[in-house]
């Protein structure tokens, strides 16, 4: 029989970041799906507040700028490692979600064979 490494190759666990707004119904149902699987997320809110020449605003525009240079108009864009998506797309967030608890799983094997 093989070995567990060989059908699923060991990976670090990927970094999610949700760039969002309020209020964004997408972007809540992004960041619902990921709580309720129990994820490990950021979130970076782009919304703009107060002054707009403020350097917190001045930063949230050039993520803004940097997002619409990827090609994307809105939120939520969801980043997992380099790979990116637009909008509430659950079969990708399970993905990134499965991917943290197979690494999740590696570090508990380490633990125990140690």
């Amino acid at each position: 029989m093989e070995a567990v490494t060989d059908l699923m190759p060991r990976e670090e666990a990927p970094t999610i970041v949700v760039y969002s707004k309020t209020p964004c119904v997408q972007c809540n149902g992004v960041k619902r799906h990921l709580t309720k699987h129990a994820a490990d997320f950021t979130v970076d809110d782009l919304t703009m507040k107060g002054d707009p020449d403020s350097p917190e605003n001045a930063e949230k525009q050039n993520k803004l700028d940097a997002l619409k240079e990827l090609g994307y108009t809105g939120v939520p864009v969801t980043f997992v490692n380099d790979d990116h998506f637009y909008g509430f797309d659950p079969d990708r967030l399970d993905d990134a979600i499965a991917r943290q608890r197979r690494a999740a799983l590696y570090v508990v094997e380490d633990l125990a064979i140690a």
